[in-house]
């Protein structure tokens, strides 16, 4: 049996009725009432981070230990370090990044243009041909042959198919290399965020969007605490590629009243501005909204109380109000045609008895489609406070897969680590037990050493000699300095010297083995919290290497398996955030886009255009540049012997000692061969001529040494007639 009456149920609510107002409040205060709640196990976490003690969660040390009051408990950090450590590593790895478009539309376009430029190429050899002739005809010259030889045609295919670059893949590469150098967007540093907000609480989340046609994308970092969904177990991230995972989520931000009107002042209403703000000074008697600076009064007593409180959604300050973004996917009904029925049938037609068809009816198990199907569309809206609706509807800038175009997905994207059994793994909360171990020995330890004294003796105060001074202080140090001399006066004829009988030494001084055997401890407990973090010593103690002649790093970082799932994962959301800003572009530069980034030392200026991306699907490969380090070394190697040979000229050789990239070396020793390869055929084609020149030299000069032969017996035939 399903809960019914529970949801708004898509089935029996029109495309029409989706398009009301009333539908998108309803819709927006049941997702706020069914998921938003207070994340009370994230505050623990980033207050373990932070170094805080959590007053609830250390209850227990007094009634356990007996410490009176834990939350002065000094706290080590324990858990900061290592954490600390793996977003240093994070910080230290550059990226390279590798676009593909895989919708079939694009992919035939693609192959368009490799045709287009394959004849382009034949054209130019064919128009070099035709002026070499031209000239050569004005010279009277012999003509050239047919430079567009069998084996040109080759290499120009097999050049095309392995290094032709489509302008779709030119214009996502663009706007990447843009994005990830745009200060404004700052994504190196929200990718830190992101992986901060993984490693402290388990879950991470951002968010893409438009501003405004023209405008470029945002991307935002969201606090887990602040975001609630709908998403079960079976899916790691919101959305997977252009799968969505999650069809409804609700975000919630803190804001002041100053930054609601500056954000949403073109879409609030008199009525909703007087809600946020008061009614207008002339509009309300005694009203005590400040028109003037004279008018403002301070109470120190209610700023005191102010500056007290504190949050953790909005720090310091009272004057936030709860703003609310709710997005959802709604399925409505479009008709599907007879051909796409057929594709979509996936097994063979089964026939129903009519008893069956009388209980569950005529189509009840069959193969084929209905004529309609359901077509999932994005609905969002945003609530003030309580009572404040703006921006309600159906989104007019979602993203859809050209291949798909029946699904699409909310704005947000994000994961949750190793939540399959409903609740994410936080690597602070994993060392929380830990933490709480290595600060009870550290406390212990640290009492034993301020309570420490010294060896001594017990002596009866009666049985000091009266012969050593009238006052009794005078006397007893008197008696401790004989004492330290090795002296220790007895009088016996005096009253009481009969009481004077050893009491036996104590010892008050701390056994230094004791405190080595703590320190110990600790460390065995910071050994255990390198197993669990997976942040062993050499991560967190090294320090960067650099050659001390060329000053090149040339130390290796040393990292753990166990952290490896999580950078990859980072990776993969790293993909997932640049695919998400391309996708947004789609709507963002609808009218094209124009911009700048930085190769090396030199700008280069890009302009692309709608065309070749708002009507693509992507996919982006994220490469960490560390796999390709090894290569690239390798390859540094080999340099100078290639040099060398002759196989590489200067030039070369200096953008690939500067470049760090395998694709772009690859890339200069591919274009210096074909470069070497077409300097031979030319010199092949020189050498070939002049060895038919001299040839015809050689023929030119046979027949004027016979032509003068003939010259030769002319002129002996033509004396011997003239001396008959």
């Amino acid at each position: 049996m399903y809960i019914t009456n529970y949801n708004i149920e898509d089935v029996y609510t029109s495309e029409k009725d989706k398009n009301s107002f009333d539908y998108a409040k309803k819709s927006i205060d049941q997702a706020i009432s069914k998921l938003v709640h207070d994340k009370k196990h994230i505050t623990k976490c980033r207050n373990l981070y932070e170094g805080k003690r959590d007053a609830e969660e250390f209850k227990y040390l007094q009634e356990t230990f007996g410490i009176e009051t834990p939350l002065a408990l000094k706290m080590t950090p324990l858990v900061k370090t290592r954490i600390d450590v793996l977003l240093g590593i994070l910080l230290d790895e550059t990226f390279t990044y590798r676009v593909t478009a895989n919708d079939s539309v694009t992919l035939d376009e693609i192959e368009i243009q490799k045709v287009e430029e394959k004849i382009k190429r034949i054209k130019a050899k064919y128009s070099e041909q035709i002026a070499a002739n031209q000239k050569n005809l004005g010279g009277e010259a012999p003509q050239e042959e047919n430079l567009v030889t069998q084996k040109y045609l080759k290499h120009i295919d097999n050049l095309v198919n392995e290094e032709f670059i489509s302008s779709f893949e030119i214009a996502a590469q663009s706007l990447i290399t843009f994005f990830n150098q745009d200060p404004t967007m700052d994504l190196k540093q929200k990718v830190k965020q992101y992986f901060s907000d993984l490693l402290i609480t388990g879950e991470a989340y951002y968010k893409t969007s438009v501003p405004q046609v023209g405008a470029d994308p945002i991307i935002e970092i969201k606090k887990p605490e602040n975001v609630f969904m709908n998403k079960n177990t079976n899916h790691q991230f919101i959305s997977t590629g252009n799968k969505p995972n999650v069809d409804l989520i609700v975000n919630r931000e803190f804001m002041r009243r100053e930054e609601v009107l500056n954000l949403y002042g073109h879409h609030l209403s008199k009525e909703n501005r007087e809600d946020l703000f008061g009614k207008a000074p002339s509009q309300s008697a005694g009203s005590n909204i400040t028109r003037s600076t004279r008018e403002i009064k301070y109470s120190n007593s209610s700023l005191d109380s102010d500056r007290s409180r504190n949050s953790q959604y909005t720090g310091s300050g009272t004057d936030y109000i709860p703003v609310y973004y709710v997005e959802w996917l709604a399925n409505n009904k479009v008709e599907i045609s007879d051909e796409l029925r057929k594709d979509m049938q996936t097994v063979e037609e089964n026939t129903v008895s009519k008893e069956t068809e009388e209980l569950y009816g005529k189509d009840i198990g069959s193969g084929l489609s209905n004529k309609e199907a359901y077509r999932l569309d994005k609905y969002e809206g945003i609530r003030i406070g309580e009572d404040i609706y703006i921006n309600c509807g159906r989104s007019l800038r979602t993203v859809r897969s050209i291949g798909n175009p029946w699904q699409t997905k909310l704005s947000y994207n994000g994961c949750g680590y190793n939540e399959r059994n409903g609740k994410a793994y936080s690597i602070a909360w994993s060392l929380k037990d830990l933490q709480d171990s290595f600060d009870i020995i550290m406390f212990f330890r640290d009492n034993l050493i301020a309570n420490s004294g010294v060896n001594g003796s017990r002596i009866n105060l009666a049985a000091i000699p009266k012969v050593l001074g009238t006052n009794f202080m005078e006397r007893l140090m008197k008696f401790m300095a004989l004492r330290k001399q090795g002296v220790e006066l007895i009088d016996p004829t005096e009253d009481g010297a009969n009481l004077f009988s050893g009491y036996g030494d104590f010892k008050a001084s701390m056994d230094g083995n004791v405190i080595a055997s703590l320190n110990v401890v600790l460390e065995t407990v910071q050994a255990q919290a390198d197993i669990v973090s997976g942040v062993n010593r050499h991560m967190y103690s090294a320090a960067e290497a650099r050659d001390a002649v060329s000053n090149v790093r040339v130390g290796q970082q040393q990292t753990s398996l166990i952290t490896k799932d999580l950078f990859s994962l980072v990776d993969v959301a790293r993909g997932y955030m640049l695919i998400d800003l391309v996708n947004c572009a789609r709507y963002a530069y609808i009218k094209g886009k124009r911009g700048s980034y930085i190769v090396g030392h030199r700008s280069v200026i890009f302009n692309v255009q709608a065309k070749n991306f708002c009507f693509t699907d992507y996919d982006i490969q994220v490469i960490n540049s560390s796999s390709e380090n090894a290569k690239i070394e390798k390859l540094h190697g080999l340099l100078p012997e290639l040099f060398k040979a002759g196989e590489l000229d200067s030039s070369v050789l200096v953008k690939m000692v500067l470049s760090n990239s395998t694709s772009e070396i690859l890339k200069e020793v591919t274009e210096s061969n074909n470069r070497r390869k077409e300097e031979n055929d030319q010199v092949g084609q020189m050498t070939q001529k002049v060895e038919q020149a001299e040839g015809q030299n050689k023929e030119l000069q046979k027949s004027i040494d016979e032509l003068i032969a003939k010259v030769e017996a002319f002129e002996k035939e033509e004396f011997e007639l003239r001396n008959r």
